[in-house]
């Protein structure tokens, strides 16, 4: 019992090392280690977050009596963010039971005897101290920080993050921290390019954003970037054929997002495909770097080796519960991309929830569902060319209500942008038509 027990202090310190950011969330405090090598490493972490500076090994070798290299060998755990909680209780439990043993043992070695006993004894126990079974808050406190967030609203301000999209920002509330969002769509309707401009806009204001490739390599996603900055063609800037005032143009836009980004959104297109270790390498990375942003493109490129022979929609079902937990551990907005199946296009009409492929709990564990269509009778009319209106149906929504935001698509430079008041009348309006076409047509 006393070996678990050390094993459980060692995690928890190795977690604390790990993902700095929930280490508060173990509720022990450094008495609670048997160990005192790892109880000082504990005040020291605490410490250090106290004081908002960086906690790792060297800093709290240098503040506490635990060496360098037993931190080195904690940090090199296999343990997750999410069992911080787990481990804390445990030590907490076995805190209290060597005070409850210690406190028989002074009673064993007392001389008092009868009611002077029974009350020696209620005052031994009434010391030990017993952990919480749960937390919370008063009402008056949940109270008020709701209202903050009422007045911020009725100023304008939105919980999530912003898209710099305005319809889609008005229909969504922004992108909510701590939960999943998910873009799906049938192939080349733009959920890639909806998801890294997204990326971008983010990683412009500041705010730190990974962003996971499954499908584009680091350049493609960079060129990408540039044609969705600069306005030019994504084909020539793959292929060739530019001409000296576009090469000026992507050179600009370039130099702009060197300054814009180039420091706050990070690519990665080389982690591995199974669910779990991606969820785990994403997570560390997220409360180490502090991103407010994690973009995930494509779902169904996961896989879980574990639920190998199962069935497709089981292993999805494994992949998207990971990716719902590594939103809550690490607090950031998790942006996911999904295709929809092909019955989406059968059925001739707009996508809906059950069009989600081959894994329902991808609805069930997201917060917002966002669903791309662009419709063949439905365009806009710039320098005298017809261009095609992107339909993003915001299926599920659970801080807001459901509806559709139309957004202008650039085809060439793969970009989405805002439609004018006019325009937007007029998508409406086809879209009723179009709407009484179809009930006319079921009605016959």
């Amino acid at each position: 019992m006393k070996g678990l027990a050390l094993e459980h202090e060692r995690a928890i310190v190795s977690a604390a090392l790990l993902y700095p950011a929930r280490a508060r969330e173990a509720g022990v405090a450094p008495t609670d280690f048997a160990d005192p090598r790892l109880g000082t490493a504990w005040s020291a972490i605490l410490g250090l977050l106290d004081s908002s500076e960086p906690v790792d090994p060297v800093t709290v070798a240098e503040r506490s009596s635990a060496p360098i290299d037993l931190l080195a060998e904690l940090l090199s755990s296999a343990v997750t963010a999410e069992s911080i909680g787990f481990h804390g209780r445990a030590v907490r439990d076995a805190a209290v039971d060597r005070e409850v043993r210690s406190a028989l043992e002074r009673l064993l070695r007392s001389d008092a005897r009868g009611s002077a006993l029974v009350a020696e004894a209620t005052e031994e126990l009434a010391r030990v101290r017993l952990p919480e079974a749960v937390s919370g808050e008063l009402a008056a406190q949940t109270l008020l920080r709701s209202l903050d967030r009422v007045g911020e609203a009725m100023q304008g301000k939105i919980a999530g993050l912003r898209t710099g999209l305005e319809e889609l920002d008005r229909r969504t509330l922004g992108i909510p921290l701590g939960l999943v969002t998910l873009i799906a769509a049938r192939p080349s309707m733009g959920k890639s390019a909806l998801a890294l401009q997204i990326a971008a806009t983010v990683a412009s204001r500041g705010d730190r954003v990974d962003y996971y490739s499954l499908e584009d390599d680091r350049d493609g996603t960079a060129r990408r970037m540039m044609a969705q900055s600069s306005g030019v063609s994504l084909y020539k800037l793959i292929y060739g054929g530019l001409d000296g005032r576009e090469f000026q143009g992507v050179s600009q836009a370039a130099a702009e997002l060197h300054r814009s980004v180039g420091r706050t959104l990070w690519i990665c297109d080389e982690l591995p495909r199974d669910a779990e270790t991606f969820a785990l390498e994403i997570e560390r990375r997220a409360l180490r770097s502090g991103a407010q942003l994690i973009v995930v493109d494509y779902v169904q490129l996961l896989s879980s080796p574990e639920l190998r022979g199962r069935s497709r929609n089981e292993e999805l079902s494994e992949v998207s519960r990971r990716l719902k937990r590594c939103a809550k551990n690490t607090g950031a907005a998790l942006l996911v991309c999904s295709q929809l199946s092909r019955d989406a296009e059968r059925d001739g009409g707009a996508p809906q929830l059950w069009h989600l492929r081959d894994c329902g709990s991808l609805e069930q564990d997201s917060h917002v569902v966002v669903m791309l269509e662009r419709p063949k009778w439905l365009a806009y009319e710039r320098s005298g060319e017809q261009l095609p209106i992107t339909l993003a149906h915001v299926r599920k929504n659970k801080n807001g209500a459901t509806g559709t935001a139309g957004l202008a698509w650039d085809g060439p430079s793969v970009r989405f942008g805002d439609l004018s008041p006019a325009l937007l009348d007029e998508m409406s309006c086809a879209m009723k038509r179009r709407y009484s076409q179809q009930q006319g047509g079921h009605r016959r």
